[in-house]
């Protein structure tokens, strides 16, 4: 279990003066603050394991894609390559996390440009998975962007079956404070959660560039 949460300090002058309404965007700083932090924590959990429940098993885009596998980019033949190992070892991937730059590298694989066809486009016509909805092995895929996934990096789970979250009762705080003597005013929200892996083999990662 872990606190997480933020707050923020202004003076008696500005919180006696000030509009309600100028509160509102420090208001929602604080609690996208506070959702970073738990997937942060969350993310740690899924990769590192739990205590119980070891690290995450690592694939690497090598392992099936042997001509351009370490190259640093996301390969449409080492992507499905690791989908269906995981559908084989019984447990197919239906969220795959990653960070800005791999969002930006998965698209461009499902997306052709003025010039050419995309390869994974071209496949589609044929049958092949697409972009919408894009069908993995037994189940639909979707990319999350979550900027705690290390660079170079995909975590894939089945998100009904990987973790959970525990909220611990009464810890969920929105309070103001002030200070007489330093003549501030405090506005905090924080709550004590924690995450637990449900069962263990229900995520991987998976490495496209390779040190």
């Amino acid at each position: 279990m872990q606190k997480h949460g933020s707050g923020v300090e202004i003076t008696y002058e500005y919180a006696r003066r000030a509009r309600l309404d100028l509160y509102v965007p420090f208001a929602a700083r604080i609690a996208r603050d506070l959702e970073l932090s738990k997937m942060k924590h969350a993310t740690n959990i899924m990769i590192n394991g739990d205590g119980v429940n070891a690290a995450a098993t690592n694939y690497k885009q090598s392992d099936f894609d042997k001509t351009t596998g370490i190259s640093g980019k996301i390969t449409y033949d080492g992507l499905l390559g690791y989908l269906t190992a995981r559908a084989k070892a019984g447990v197919p991937v239906d969220t795959l996390a990653g960070d800005y730059d791999a969002y930006m590298q998965y698209l461009k694989i499902f997306t052709p440009d003025a010039s050419y066809q995309a390869k994974a486009d071209a496949l589609a016509g044929k049958g092949g998975p697409s972009l919408v909805g894009m069908t993995g092995i037994y189940a639909p895929v979707k990319f999350v962007i979550n900027s705690s996934v290390p660079a170079g990096k995909l975590l894939g789970f089945t998100k009904a079956e990987t973790i959970e979250e525990l909220v611990e009762a009464g810890s969920r705080i929105e309070e103001e404070e002030r200070f007489v003597m330093n003549q501030t005013q405090t506005l905090v929200k924080s709550e004590v959660t924690g995450y637990s892996l449900i069962y263990g083999d229900t995520r991987s990662t998976y490495t496209y560039k390779e040190d």
